[in-house]
C-alpha cells in the first residue's frame, strides 16, 4: 500500500511517499518520496494554487496512492 502525505501551505508544501506491505505485522512503512514544492511569496494567490495543484497531481499520478 502506498500512502501519500501532505503538509499543507500556500508558499512551502512538504509531501512524503510511503510504502507498506499488506502482511507486515510490525506496521513498519518504507520512504519512497519525499519532496517539497515551492511558490515564490509574491506571487497572486491564484497562480500559486495553479502551481501547487499542477505538482501535487504530478506526485499522484506518477505514485498512484491508495491513500
Amino acid at each position: 500500500m502506498l500512502i501519500l502525505g501532505i503538509d499543507p501551505g500556500t508558499t512551502l508544501i512538504g509531501y512524503g511517499v510511503v510504502k507498506k506491505n499488506k502482511d507486515n505485522q510490525k506496521k513498519e512503512v518504507e520512504a519512497v518520496d519525499y519532496g517539497l514544492i515551492e511558490t515564490l511569496p509574491k506571487s497572486k494567490q491564484d497562480v500559486k494554487l495553479l502551481k501547487i495543484f499542477n505538482s501535487v497531481s504530478q506526485v499522484i499520478d506518477k505514485f498512484q496512492p491508495n491513500l
